[in-house]
């Protein structure tokens, strides 16, 4: 009987793999100051992602900033992420480059519901550019190759004959 489930177990193939997908937003780079933020929704759909079947486990937000307009040592910029939930939001203080970066748990559950994900910069001192801006998620995409139920099931049949003959000779 151990011969069985075992042959059952391993008849059924893996239905899901990890999987990453990224989107990155094109239109950089963008200038952001105090009173225009830089708003974006990455949206994973595009990217071969599929609501209610891929799970997203992990993801992170990467944004890459600049300003060659500087003029003395304390010219420097500070900027803001936002993004869902209030863990999860970055704040740099840079002279000539940063970056923010991060995830929340509430990004994730947003990624995994509707497959997007908006973010925004903010300026709270100084002007600056958004050289880059990119979304990386891994997770578990499943296969589309889903045996049929019949299938299974005439397989599951011809064991349990072997099984039941092996049982009679024995």
């Amino acid at each position: 009987m151990k011969s069985l489930i075992a042959g059952l177990l391993l008849s059924v193939p893996v239905l899901a793999q990890a999987y990453t997908w990224t989107d990155t937003d094109p239109s950089t780079p963008i200038l952001v100051n105090t009173t225009t933020p830089y708003q974006y929704t990455f949206s994973l759909l595009d990217q071969g992602f599929t609501v209610g079947t891929d799970i997203i486990s992990n993801y992170n937000v990467s944004i890459h900033l600049f300003d060659n307009s500087h003029s003395s040592w304390f010219d420097f910029n500070t900027a803001v992420l936002d993004q869902p939930g209030l863990v999860g939001d970055d704040l740099s203080v840079f002279w000539s480059d940063g970056s923010l970066g991060g995830s929340s748990y509430q990004g994730q559950v947003k990624l995994n519901q509707t497959g997007t994900l908006d973010v925004s910069v903010f300026s709270l001192a100084g002007s600056f550019f958004i050289d880059s801006a990119s979304l990386t998620a891994t997770g578990t995409k499943k296969s589309s190759n889903v045996p049929e139920p019949t299938s299974i099931a005439l397989l599951a049949a011809g064991l349990l004959g072997i099984a039941v003959m092996r049982r009679k000779n024995a």
